[in-house]
C-alpha cells in the first residue's frame, strides 16, 4: 500500500475526526508506545522492535510541532512495515534514528520519502485541508495553526495538494 493510502487507513481505523490530528493517541489506540529520547545527540526519532512490541522514540528537546512530525514519521516507518525484514528471531529490531536531515523533502531515501508522506497526510489529511481551504478564509499562517505543524509544512501540503 502507498504510504498516502496507508494514512488514510490508519485516519479511517484510529482518528477521532478532530483537528488537530493527534498522533500520539492515534499510536496509543494502535498498541504502539511513544517514550522520550533518551539523549539531545541530532537525532528526531527511532523506531524500534523489542520483543515484537513497537517503540516509537521523539527527541524532547525538539518544539512541540517537530515533535509531532516525528511520531506521524515513525509511525509511518510502522505501518509501512519498514522494520520487518530486519525483524530477529526474538522480534528485535531497529531503525537507524532519524536525524534532522531525514525529514527533509530533499532526502531520496525510499523509506524516509515515504514516511514523511505518510506523516503529511496523518497529520494534515487532504479532505480535512480542502475542508478549511474552501469554507474558510484562513491564510497559511492560521491554516498551520489550525493543524499544529509549522508554516513550512503548511505550504509544502498545499503546493503538493495543488492549492499554488
Amino acid at each position: 500500500m502507498n504510504p498516502v493510502d496507508a494514512a488514510r487507513q490508519l485516519l479511517q481505523n484510529y482518528w477521532d475526526g478532530s483537528i488537530p490530528v493527534n498522533p500520539i493517541a492515534i499510536a496509543g489506540r494502535m498498541g504502539v508506545y511513544v517514550y522520550p529520547l533518551a539523549a539531545n545527540d541530532g537525532h528526531s526519532g527511532l523506531y524500534k522492535v523489542e520483543a515484537g512490541v513497537p517503540r516509537l522514540f521523539v527527541n524532547q528537546c525538539e518544539n512541540a510541532m517537530r515533535r509531532r512530525f516525528t511520531v506521524a514519521h515513525e509511525l509511518g516507518h510502522h505501518v509501512l512495515g519498514h522494520l520487518r525484514k530486519a525483524l530477529d528471531e526474538r522480534g528485535n529490531g531497529e531503525l537507524p534514528r532519524d536525524s534532522n536531515t531525514t525529514y527533509s523533502f530533499a532526502n531520496s531515501v525510499p523509506e524516509e520519502v515515504a514516511a514523511n508522506k505518510f506523516a503529511a497526510e496523518l497529520l494534515m489529511p487532504a479532505s480535512s485541508v480542502a475542508y478549511y481551504v474552501d469554507a474558510t478564509s484562513l491564510n497559511l499562517r492560521e491554516l498551520a495553526r489550525a493543524f499544529n505543524v509549522s508554516e513550512a509544512a503548511m505550504s509544502n501540503r498545499l503546493k503538493n495538494l495543488g492549492y499554488f
